[in-house]
């Protein structure tokens, strides 16, 4: 089945912002790993504060303050769509955090890159987003990658199921913070949104962040710990959640989720330009493996060859 051009155009758009989006989002390795002294519930919460701080002044320079950003005709944002974004952003960041002190790295990387399966489901459900079964295969291809990229191992103990379990109620967080946004294709202006979600999820991070500060034995941070967190505001959350907000409101959730998950195929990159590390013969084999995947699923199937009878009803009827 075809697209008219109208129709294809903004979904092409929306892959482009994801795209965009997901190349902010692969320097957030670096620049965590570059956090010395911030506890890592501390980097969410004041990466998603500051980045908030950073929007609203975006939002005030573009006249679209919230008390200036609604358009005449647009529905404004529901308080609930902003709330409910939010708190599931801050639930990600801190299941995906605490998987990561359970269980191994790549075991919580693959399965909160798992996301993509459950939008997709969800998009069916509750936005009537129907998608292509036969994109299926494509979406796993990209995920089996990653898991080729990280070095999925097996074996489990109680402790990494305890963290696997964690990881993937980050993943269902982030399809689910995928489909408000998406929900919000036609509501209040993109950069008041977006400040409106990141003050509610970093401000319900804090308490968890200040608990953990308490419980830390360690040196103060530094200049260095600062500049990262002014960064990671900057460009992973101001930039890229922003960006793939706006894919959001061109592209469906399940295709702009997708791509997002190359941030790790991006954060390997980064690290070879930034800091010298050389990916194994395996990541970059499971780095083509989940492009690959990825340009299938976004592409979508080939469409079916019409028969000889079909094409030549086709020719008769337009004769007539």
């Amino acid at each position: 089945m075809t697209h008219p051009t109208g129709a294809a155009s903004p979904r092409l758009g929306g892959i482009g912002l994801a795209v965009a989006a997901t190349v902010f989002f692969s320097t957030s390795a670096v620049l965590i790993r570059s956090a010395e002294g911030f506890t890592p519930l501390e980097v969410a919460s004041y990466r998603l504060l500051a980045g908030a701080g950073l929007v609203g002044l975006f939002a005030a320079a573009a006249r679209m303050g919230p008390a200036r950003s609604r358009v005449p005709g647009r529905p404004r944002t529901a308080p609930a769509a902003v709330i409910g974004a939010g708190v599931v952003a801050a639930l990600h960041f801190a299941f995906y955090i605490a998987s990561l002190y359970r269980t191994t790295i790549s075991h919580s990387l693959v399965l909160v890159n798992m996301s993509p399966l459950l939008a997709i489901p969800l998009s069916a459900v509750f936005l009537r987003e129907r998608f292509d079964p036969r994109r299926l295969p494509a979406v796993l291809l990209s995920i089996v990658g990653l898991g080729i990229m990280v070095g999925l191992e097996p074996g489990l103990t109680g402790e990494q199921l305890v963290g696997d379990g964690m990881a993937l109620l980050a993943a269902l967080a982030y399809a689910v913070y995928s489909l408000i946004g998406r929900s919000q294709k036609s509501g209040s202006g993109l950069l008041t949104y977006a400040f409106r979600v990141y003050l509610v999820a970093g401000l319900a991070l804090l308490p968890l962040a200040l608990w953990q500060r308490a419980f830390t034995l360690g040196p103060a941070p530094g200049p260095q710990g600062f500049v990262a967190i002014g960064l990671l505001a900057l460009l992973p959350t101001a930039g890229g959640h922003t960006l793939y907000n706006a894919a959001l409101r061109r592209a469906d959730a399940a295709t702009v989720n997708l791509i997002a998950t190359q941030e790790v195929t991006g954060g390997v990159l980064l690290g070879l330009v930034l800091l010298g590390e050389v990916p194994s013969v395996q990541a970059v084999v499971g780095g083509l493996v989940t492009l690959v995947g990825l340009y299938l699923a976004v592409r979508g199937p080939f469409p079916a060859r019409r028969s000889a009878m079909e094409r030549g009803r086709r020719v008769s009827g337009s004769a007539g």
